[in-house]
Parts: C-alpha cells; sequence; structure tokens
C-alpha cells in the first residue's frame, strides 16, 4: 500500500523514488530491504555525497482541494561496515502538496446538435423538440455551472428580409448535480450561471453534466443552414 498525505480525513498517495524512476524508498521496517535503499560509498577519508530523489504523486488522482502533507517519513543513514548495518544518522522530511480548486470536464457524448429540417416544419422551429448531450466531469471541489452561447447564424450569412428571421434563438438547460441554469439566446448578454453549487460541500465531485437543448419559434427563418457555439464551463471560482 503505499504511502499518503492527509488532509483531514482526505487522503493523496504518493511515492518517494530515486530521479527519473526506480524502486520506491518507502519502507516501514528496519533495516529496509534493498529494494527500498540507495547505496552511496565515501571513500578516502572523511567526504560528502549527494544523493537525489523525487516525491511523485500518481496522476488521475481527483481529491479535495487543500493542502496535504505527511509527518512521518524518516529519512535513514545506515553504516555497512557491519553486515547487518546500524543507523548512522536520521532526519525527518515532511511531504506537503497544495491541490487547487479546479474541475475537468470531458468531451461531450454528442459534440454537435443537429436539428433536421423536419424538425423545421413551414420554416418555424419546433420547440417541443429537445436534443441533449452529456460530459463526465470531476471537481476537486463543489462548483457552479455556466452556459455560454447566441443565436444560431447562418453560412454564408443572408441579409435581413421583411417577414423572415435570418438566425435562430435556442434554450439550452443545463444540470451538474444541485447546480442548474437556463440559458436563452433572447437574453444579452447569453450567459447563465447556476445559483448554486453541485453539492453544497464536501470531498471532491464527479458525474454527468447533462444538457438539453431546444429551438425557439420567431418569425419563418430563411432558407439556410445555421450554426453556433454552446459553452459548458465548471468551475468552483465562477
Amino acid at each position: 500500500m503505499p504511502p499518503v498525505m492527509a488532509s483531514g480525513a482526505n487522503s493523496l498517495a504518493y511515492t518517494v523514488r530515486q530521479n527519473g524512476g526506480g524502486a520506491t524508498y518507502i519502507t516501514s521496517t528496519s533495516p529496509a530491504p534493498a529494494a527500498n535503499t540507495v547505496t552511496m560509498s565515501v571513500t578516502g577519508g572523511a567526504g560528502t555525497r549527494t544523493q537525489q530523489v523525487e516525491m511523485l504523486i500518481p496522476a488521475n488522482q481527483w481529491v479535495s482541494d487543500g493542502t496535504y502533507s505527511d509527518a512521518a517519513v524518516e529519512v535513514r543513514l545506515y553504516s555497512s561496515i557491519l553486515s547487518f548495518g546500524f543507523v548512522v544518522a536520521t532526519r525527518v522530511v515532511t511531504p506537503q502538496a497544495t491541490v487547487p480548486r479546479v474541475c475537468r470536464l470531458d468531451p461531450p457524448s454528442s459534440p454537435v446538435i443537429s436539428f433536421v429540417p423536419a424538425e423545421i416544419p413551414n420554416a418555424l422551429p419546433n420547440p417541443a423538440i429537445v436534443k441533449s448531450t452529456t460530459l463526465s466531469a470531476s471537481c476537486t471541489s463543489p462548483t457552479f455551472l455556466r452556459l455560454t452561447g447566441s443565436a444560431l447564424t447562418a453560412t454564408p450569412a443572408i441579409p435581413p428580409a421583411s417577414g423572415f428571421d435570418n438566425f435562430i434563438n435556442y434554450r439550452a438547460v443545463g444540470s451538474f448535480g444541485a447546480a442548474s441554469t437556463t440559458l436563452v439566446t433572447t437574453t444579452t448578454p447569453a450567459t447563465s450561471v447556476s445559483s448554486t453549487r453541485n453539492v453544497a460541500s464536501g470531498p471532491t465531485t464527479s458525474g454527468t453534466v447533462n444538457v438539453d437543448v431546444n429551438l425557439l419559434t420567431g418569425q419563418p427563418v430563411s432558407a439556410g443552414s445555421y450554426s453556433g457555439v454552446l459553452t459548458v464551463t465548471i468551475d468552483p471560482t465562477l
């Protein structure tokens, strides 16, 4: 079992090893087994030798934000004059790491939300048709959810025409746990942030961000291909 740094009831695994790789130096036995030691020699009387080691925190550990430490790491120097060795000196070091308040948001399950011509009968978008996408999320702290976007516009651009729209507004509803927000592109600026975080408090939070989109009816829409960008943001500091 790897050693851990703690922050309250939360823990973060780490290891101590030779620079660039190699076996771990952490052990609870004394003397340490060969795999957990580094051998140095000082010849010609008094002298000094330097051996660098690294403390490594393995990736993909999603833990709560905060300062983590392990105060029980002791560095022991053994003499090898005798076959069983004996402790010459000891020093205590304190591994410490600070985990910031951050989130990771994976790519959406459906990167393109597409409405076909049959869903815009007589050039009028049908608001009852809802399309969805999901995004896997992990955070080190409870987080807010924000949606940002603007009306769909045509490519190539279509000039205004009396009695017709050259844009399509839409509604997007996002949810992540207890965090939910609704974006309507008729508002300015077209951005919406949840009033609450996905959880009230507690440890690291992971789950799924759900986004539902439906088009809004206005005037008949001029014929063309319309598109836009909807941005989903999760951030504990919003």
